[in-house]
């Protein structure tokens, strides 16, 4: 699972070239968080949305996965395992 930081978006050319590099080896989920590239937002904003989303994917995705983060998008997944998301390395 790809978290993208606040000013990055999952066809971000590095994002996009850090999946395929992990693709030859895991299942690689790279979404685009709230209101960032396809994305849209509920105002207000809420980082428990975005927790909650994460946790919504890796339900999806099997029920645990491993966690990237960039800049913002690590200190989400962080946040998002410390509140009980399903996140295994």
């Amino acid at each position: 699972m790809l978290v993208a930081g606040a000013f990055s978006y999952r066809k971000f050319p590095a994002q996009v070239q850090l999946a395929n590099l992990l693709s030859a080896h895991y299942t690689v989920y790279n979404y685009d968080r709230r209101g960032r590239g396809d994305s849209g937002d509920t105002q207000p904003y809420a980082t428990q949305r975005e927790k909650e989303d994460l946790q919504a994917i890796i339900d999806e995705a099997g029920g645990s996965a491993y966690v990237w983060g960039l800049t913002s998008g690590a200190i989400l997944a962080l946040q998002a395992e410390a509140s009980g998301v399903n996140i295994s390395k």
